[in-house]
């Protein structure tokens, strides 16, 4: 078979095809089913050299704000609410909620353990802050 007899063939069984859709399909389905072509057709194609107009089947886009980046949140922000010589708190907590130790809010009793344990910790800690820059030493 040559190319051409091929191209017609595969045409006649798309047109049998076609008719034995349209033969099953009630008219309701017919005109839905043009409505579905129409749209396909005006969407892929545009008009005039115009970009296609938008139609009730296809919601308008409308930009999302942008969101503002929280404090504390992102790749290298290990912001916590506690000392970073504690390290992280606890990662398996109770699902309960006390009033934690040292005026750190509400959290759970695990939390409040971890705290009270931290803070013992620090009373017996013993550091000396300088106050203000230190004073650089000239170069002789």
């Amino acid at each position: 078979m040559e190319r051409e007899e091929k191209k017609k063939h595969i045409g006649q069984v798309h047109k049998t095809a076609h008719n034995r859709r349209m033969e099953i399909l009630t008219a309701e389905q017919r005109i839905k089913l043009a409505g579905i072509h129409a749209f396909l057709k005006a969407k892929t194609k545009p008009e005039n050299g115009r970009p296609p107009q938008p139609t009730t089947c296809e919601p308008q886009p409308h930009p999302l704000p942008a969101k503002p980046e929280k404090p504390g949140k992102g790749k290298g922000h290990n912001i916590s609410r506690f000392p970073a010589h504690w390290g992280q708190p606890p990662a398996i907590q109770t699902r309960d909620l006390v009033k934690l130790p040292g005026n750190f809010g509400r959290g759970s009793s695990t939390l409040a353990k971890w705290i009270e344990k931290n803070l013992q910790a620090d009373k017996g800690r013993v550091t000396i802050q300088p106050v203000g820059d230190p004073v650089p030493q000239p170069i002789r």
